[in-house]
């Protein structure tokens, strides 16, 4: 219990006292250095023979709906990881193992009414909860994954996905929710990947105050996201950190839905295909936040954000979807894929649903595809919910120790 609450209370003070100090004006750590200083690059170099220690926290507060009533109830979660990266030994002189495993994770969840799930797997006082996400926690404890990781830090291979998805899965559909959601944003394959790579860090050189951008893919990784992202880079200067001077970079990001991300080097879009425009994404809002890098170990030491979000999903009484095959003696021979209204009832036999036109300079659709969507609401306005959240997420370096022979051999 100790544990748990010294972290919670850690969290809460750390968010109170950089509210309290953008209202008071109190300053941190001066970042110092100036634009004619020699440029400054930032390549990332995990050492083989060590192992990091990396903690993760993440506080979300959100207004969703309750199911039952529609009614705007505020849902906050605040989770803790403890992650270990070791690099035990090098594959050949290209390439290295790294070995991640979740030592411990703390998990709580509320709303207006109380807390719904507290858990902490370091406190076994603490009789666990008959709860499918408790059971999910709980299994998340030990996961072990294997990474292959080039000379340039891309990672190459995962090893021990099934392990992951099947850990992933306990609870089953019965797992929904705020707090399901933050779980699959920070315990996937490409999180961690993002982790390793670090590609937020600049290997150019770059002086105090440039700037740079670019755009990434958002994909349930770092940005928890599934929207293309713009960033904006900008090298502040030098700031202590925990008694050492790091590179400091601030970065703002805009999501951008509906944009469709470029297609990969040397293929060309599908025939037919080449303008339509990409799906609207679920999600869109803004981030903010800054990195530290360490020159002495060649790493990020600490990183952290802020991000708003707005995400769309049909409510919770959306029509049923029923995909029909194409000529096999249903009442819809066009292979098309029709929403239902609710009562499962099918279009009169011999009028099957024709395809919305597509609207004012919109490319016609793809003859291929054989599918057309229509949707049938139960009133009008009440076929998308809008939920808005805040996140704060930090990842930051605890220790690094050198791997006795004995743990390099396990």
């Amino acid at each position: 219990m100790l544990r748990r609450s010294l972290w919670l209370g850690l969290a809460v003070s750390a968010l109170l006292s950089a509210a309290a100090c953008k209202r008071s004006g109190v300053r941190e750590a001066p970042i110092t250095g100036k634009s004619g200083d020699p440029p400054v690059g930032m390549p990332v170099q995990w050492q083989v023979g060590k192992r990091y220690l990396y903690r993760l926290e993440v506080s979300t507060s959100s207004m969703v709906p309750r199911r039952t009533t529609g009614k705007p109830i505020r849902a906050e979660t605040t989770l803790g990881a403890d992650l270990a990266f070791a690099f035990t030994n090098a594959t050949t002189a290209e390439n290295r193992i790294a070995d991640m495993e979740v030592l411990a994770v703390q998990f709580e969840m509320s709303h207006d009414e109380g807390t719904i799930v507290s858990f902490d797997s370091d406190n076994k006082s603490i009789p666990a909860e008959e709860n499918p996400l408790v059971d999910r926690l709980q299994r998340l404890v030990g996961l072990r994954l294997r990474f292959l990781v080039s000379p340039d830090n891309k990672v190459n291979r995962v090893d021990g996905l099934k392990d992951l998805n099947d850990r992933m899965s306990t609870g089953g559909n019965a797992v929904r929710g705020a707090g399901a959601e933050v779980l699959r944003r920070f315990f996937n394959q490409q999180f961690f990947r993002d982790i390793l790579e670090m590609g937020m860090f600049r290997k150019d050189p770059s002086r105090i105050g440039e700037t740079w951008k670019e755009t990434r893919q958002g994909n349930g990784g770092w940005w928890g996201t599934g929207a293309p992202l713009e960033l904006t880079y900008k090298f502040r200067g030098w700031q202590r950190r925990d008694g050492t001077n790091c590179a400091r970079t601030d970065f703002t990001g805009t999501f951008k839905p509906g944009l469709a991300p470029p297609p990969p080097p040397g293929t060309n879009p599908p025939a037919g295909r080449a303008n339509r425009p990409a799906p609207p994404a679920a999600e869109e809002g803004t981030l903010t936040g800054q990195t530290w890098y360490n020159p002495d170990l060649a790493l990020g030491v600490e990183m952290a954000y802020d991000q708003s979000m707005s995400k769309r999903s049909s409510p919770a009484g959306r029509p049923n979807v029923v995909r029909r095959a194409a000529n096999q003696g249903t009442n819809n021979p066009s292979g098309q894929m029709v929403f239902q209204p609710p009562g499962g009832a099918n279009p009169p036999p011999g009028k099957p649903t024709a395809p919305a036109p597509p609207p004012n300079g919109a490319p016609p659709p793809d003859p291929s595809m054989n599918v057309s969507v229509n949707v049938m609401t139960n009133a009008p306005g009440t076929n998308v919910t809008v939920t808005t959240s805040q996140w704060h997420v930090s990842l930051k370096l605890l220790d690094v120790e050198t791997i006795q022979p004995e743990k390099a051999k396990e």
